[in-house]
C-alpha cells in the first residue's frame, strides 16, 4: 500500500507541473503562474499535514480526494488571480465566496458518515477547500488595471 501512496503522490505531482506549464504557455505571465502554482502547493501541503494529524497516515481514498482539492485550489487561484477592473473584482470574489462555502459545508456534512470512505472524502475536501480559499483569497490583491 506504501507504494501505491509513493505512486500517487508522484503522479500528483507531475500533474501539478503540467498544470503549471500549461497555465505558463497560456498565460505568459510568469510572476502570476509561479504565485498559482505556489498557491496550490501551499494548500495541498497543509491539507496533507492536516489529514495525518487527524487520520495518522493517508488512504487511497484521501489521495483521490486531494486530485479534487488540486482541482478546487486551481479555481480559487485562477480567479482571484485575474486581472480585471476593480467594477467586476467584486463580483467575482463574491462567486469564488459562494463556491468555496458550498463546496466546504457540503463535504463537511460527508465528513460526518459513520462510513469511512465517506468520511474520509468529506473530511479531506472540505478540509482543503477552506485551506485553498484562505490561501489563494491572502495572496489576493488588487491588480493595477492597464488603461488602454
Amino acid at each position: 500500500m506504501r507504494d501505491y501512496r509513493s505512486t500517487a503522490l508522484r503522479t500528483i505531482f507531475v500533474a501539478a507541473l503540467i498544470i503549471v506549464g500549461l497555465l505558463w504557455w497560456v498565460r505568459g505571465q510568469l510572476r502570476q503562474t509561479l504565485w498559482i502554482g505556489l498557491t496550490v502547493t501551499a494548500a495541498l501541503t497543509v491539507t496533507i499535514a492536516i489529514l495525518t494529524f487527524v487520520h495518522g497516515s493517508l488512504t487511497v481514498i484521501h489521495m483521490v480526494a486531494l486530485l479534487l482539492v488540486l482541482g478546487l485550489g486551481l479555481d480559487y487561484a485562477l480567479f482571484l488571480s485575474r486581472t480585471e477592473p476593480e467594477s467586476q473584482r467584486g463580483p467575482t470574489g463574491r462567486g469564488v465566496v459562494a463556491c468555496a462555502a458550498s463546496t466546504t459545508i457540503a463535504f463537511s456534512i460527508l465528513a460526518t458518515s459513520s462510513i469511512p470512505v465517506l468520511k474520509f472524502l468529506g473530511l479531506t475536501v472540505a478540509a482543503g477547500s477552506l485551506v485553498s480559499f484562505a490561501i489563494a483569497w491572502a495572496g489576493s490583491r488588487p491588480q493595477p488595471v492597464a488603461i488602454s
